[in-house]
């Protein structure tokens, strides 16, 4: 049955990697909801060679699925340039173009994402509920309880869904009406005494960890930066209670995750093909609070005085010195590499 007059059309930009897109477009199709769906796929052109041979394969493979699918429409866009996935102009970018004028909202996935075969109705069913709330600005799908008592901090928060000063890209529902231009990224938080302590103030240690963890790699983590958005200015992005996207990109082919398949492992998907979702306010309620605060702040078994110092430490080493305490030069000690530094006895 027909839920909603209009169902989010779904984006999924690729390149190469043939066995996580094969799984992300089949998964996606078997969702509920999926006859109504139109899907658009972005098909990169390979920058190099070594690109090429998993492109072929899903150039092979959606030649046959734009014969026979379950979708309402798939459209396949094959670009003739290397359009990449930063930047004006970027393959996601032409697809979101692609669509403005048709739609009011859409939902934007990466390749690596599997889904829960309720996925299209969660991500429908907020979409409309939120279209006009100022304060939601994302349904996120995907749920990674990061190093966090996920049961125990929730175990009291009745509904199958909540909100949260949070944001997680790893299939998101986004509004096109609801533009705003996200004034931060990874360099300029860092190059900020202000922001980054307010950052640690608010309950968000982790992101600071990270930005200096990742500082030599191109992205400037967006994911993170938007979360930072939403805590500044109390704004919210729905999640579910049971994740409705597993995200495989942590096998080491994810741009910016880590090879840690153990992350793969661990994460629930929702079994269910039906999702009705719950009427609750949007506040900060204390389960969810408590819930964030152990993923980004205070991990099980540290406290919160440790970890938030441990990164100051981290990042006062960082801005004194130029270089993450990893960084030092073989053979020398961060304490005398520091002091050195900071009372600049000599060239370092």
């Amino acid at each position: 049955m027909k839920k909603w007059k209009v169902y989010a059309p779904v984006i999924i930009p690729t390149l190469c990697r043939y066995e996580h897109f094969y799984r992300c477009l089949e998964s996606l199709e078997r969702c509920t909801g999926a006859e109504y769906t139109e899907v658009y796929i972005g098909l990169d052109y390979p920058p190099s060679d070594k690109y090429k041979e998993g492109w072929k394969r899903i150039d092979t493979y959606l030649s046959e699925k734009e014969k026979a699918n379950k979708f309402a429409k798939l459209i396949v866009r094959r670009r003739d340039h290397n359009c990449g996935i930063n930047g004006e102009g970027n393959n996601g970018a032409l697809l979101v173009e692609e669509i403005r004028t048709k739609y009011e909202y859409y939902i934007f996935s990466e390749d690596d994402n599997e889904f829960a075969p309720n996925f299209l109705e969660y991500m429908n069913a907020g979409l409309e509920r939120y279209k006009d709330n100022p304060n939601v600005l994302r349904i996120c799908g995907n749920l990674m309880p990061w190093n966090a008592d996920y049961e125990g901090c929730m175990r009291t928060f009745p509904h199958n869904a909540f909100p949260a000063m949070d944001c997680n890209g790893m299939g998101v529902g986004i509004w096109l009406n609801k533009k705003f231009s996200l004034p931060y990224t990874k360099d300029s938080i860092l190059k900020s005494w202000l922001l980054t302590l307010k950052t640690i103030w608010l309950g968000y240690s982790m992101a600071i960890g990270r930005f200096l963890q990742q500082l030599h790699k191109e992205s400037q983590l967006p994911d993170v930066c938007f979360r930072l958005y939403c805590a500044f200015n109390k704004k919210y992005c729905i999640f579910p209670r049971i994740s409705k996207v597993k995200n495989w990109g942590y096998d080491g082919t994810g741009l910016n995750s880590d090879n840690d398949p153990k992350w793969i492992e661990i994460q629930e998907l929702d079994t269910s093909a039906t999702f009705e979702l719950d009427d609750f306010e949007i506040k900060e309620y204390k389960e969810v609070k408590r819930f964030i605060g152990q993923m980004f702040d205070t991990p099980p078994g540290c406290s919160k005085v440790k970890m938030r110092w441990g990164v100051l430490k981290s990042y006062i080493f960082y801005r004194i010195v130029g270089v993450r305490g990893q960084d030092i030069p073989q053979g020398q000690r961060a304490r005398t590499y520091f002091l050195k530094k900071l009372f600049r006895k000599r060239e370092l």
